[in-house]
Formats: C-alpha cells, sequence, structure tokens
C-alpha cells in the first residue's frame, strides 16, 4: 500500500515537472530573420543540428554563452556573437528579404 502511494506521488510529482518545462520551453524568445517566424521547435532543433553537423562546430560557435545563477547557458536570440553576424550571415539576410 505504502509503495503504491509512493508511486502516485513520484508520479504526480513528475507530471508537474514535466507541465513547468513544456511551458517554460515554448516562451522562449526568438530573434528569427532568415527564417520563418512560425517554424515549429521541431524544426529549428532539426536545422540547427544539421548546421552543427554539416560545419562541424557546436551551438556555441555561433550563439552567445552567458553565466546566470553560476550556471553556463546559450543565448540563443543575442545577436553579440562577432561570429552570428558575419558577412556570410548578413549575405544570407539580404538574399530572404
Amino acid at each position: 500500500m505504502l509503495q503504491t502511494k509512493l508511486s502516485f506521488v513520484m508520479l504526480g510529482i513528475s507530471c508537474l515537472l514535466m507541465v513547468g518545462f513544456v511551458a517554460t520551453r515554448s516562451s522562449q524568445e526568438r530573434n528569427l530573420k532568415v527564417l520563418p517566424k512560425d517554424i515549429s521547435d521541431e524544426k529549428l532543433d532539426s536545422l540547427m543540428l544539421t548546421y552543427n553537423k554539416g560545419l562541424g562546430v557546436t551551438c556555441d560557435f555561433c550563439h552567445t554563452r552567458e553565466i546566470k545563477n553560476g550556471d553556463t547557458t546559450l543565448n540563443f536570440a543575442s545577436d553579440n556573437n562577432p561570429v552570428k553576424r558575419s558577412p556570410a550571415h548578413d549575405a544570407a539576410d539580404n538574399r530572404y528579404q
């Protein structure tokens, strides 16, 4: 009986954590200039992974690292990384406008 109650409590906590994660994930700021503004998270992630593999780099090559509350994170919306604002990137911006 105790094991059943514990299982339900753990299930409830897991559900709450997942709902909180999903709600936080969808509210992330985006700074899309070339890609469609309504691109799905799945398509955007797939495209970024393709760039990673094709260029042989990781996400922090283009995206800015930030330290918040002692944790290092990436600011995907920032244009502060000079690599992200390279002439090649500007040419791609102009080509699709």
